[in-house]
């Protein structure tokens, strides 16, 4: 896939939430998102896309690149396993 293809993001996880939490990104594009992971807490390190079964660990300072297939437009929710932190990606 060409980069032009790949939409690229960075979402922090810091203080209990995802900044930014509302991500968009063009539909028909690979998205790949970068975690930089700034929260010490367990349920931080670890990010769920439950929509397309994904479960990615969040190493503690350092930065986890995770990868989305190409979507349909819609909203995607992503989250830690308790659903504490909580986030939307937007595809339009």
């Amino acid at each position: 896939m060409t980069k032009a293809n790949v939409a690229n993001t960075t979402v922090v996880v810091k203080g209990g939430s995802y900044q930014p939490s509302r991500i968009r990104v063009a539909s028909g594009k690979q998205t790949r998102l970068k975690f930089p992971c700034k929260d010490a807490s367990p349920c931080a390190a670890t990010v769920l896309f439950p929509d397309f079964e994904i479960s990615e660990d969040l190493p503690m300072a350092r930065d986890k690149f995770g990868e989305l297939p190409a979507m349909l437009a819609g909203e995607y929710t992503f989250h830690c396993p308790m659903k504490r932190s909580l986030g939307s990606l937007i595809v339009e």
